[in-house]
């Protein structure tokens, strides 16, 4: 793909609101919700909605956008081969663009020889334009957790950290207290 980059940390714009309103005692003691600014096109041609992979990703991932399965773990496959966890974790929006994607998250652990692999993906599938933008991350505790307030959450050693999104996803997404992937 490689159609946009993301900065290093000195050059992105990154605007951070650090609140004390406490989402979730028994797992947070801080908030911060992190606004990344619009993402460094290096392809402004690029339309994801006309990317084949982005619209195969599509039909991978719409089935599980269903009301009745928010935030309800889809669990396929046997621990003796390959065994993965889906989790539809509801829909967050572009705060610039007004577009909208629903976030499924997967994780899967597969059985080798003697131990277990396992990968991990964040999607985001827009139903609008039939496409979905999958972000493959190296840990499955990097997983985004849950979305409040048009923030992407995710848990970092019990402190809830939050992502929103302005002017488009970005090519590579870089999560609070981690990497950043493809």
């Amino acid at each position: 793909m490689g159609l946009l980059s993301c900065a290093p940390r000195e050059n992105r714009k990154i605007n951070i609101e650090q609140t004390s309103e406490k989402i979730d005692t028994t797992v947070s003691d801080t908030t911060i919700s992190i606004s990344i600014e619009e993402p460094v096109f290096s392809n402004p041609d690029y339309d994801p909605s006309k990317d084949p992979e982005n619209i195969e990703m599509y039909n991978i991932f719409r089935p599980y956008v269903k009301e009745e399965l928010l935030n309800v773990e889809q669990v396929s496959g046997t621990e003796d081969n390959i065994q993965c966890f889906v989790n539809y974790i509801g829909f967050i929006s572009d705060i610039e663009l007004q577009t909208e994607f629903h976030v499924v998250t997967e994780f899967c652990k597969i059985k080798t020889a003697d131990s277990y692999r396992g990968n991990s993906k964040v999607a985001f599938v827009n139903e609008k334009l039939k496409y979905a933008r999958v972000y493959y991350l190296k840990d499955p505790k990097e997983l985004p957790i849950s979305i409040e307030k048009n923030s992407l959450l995710f848990n970092f050693k019990g402190t809830k950290k939050g992502l929103q999104f302005k002017g488009g996803l970005p090519d590579m997404l870089c999560i609070p207290d981690g990497g950043c992937y493809e």
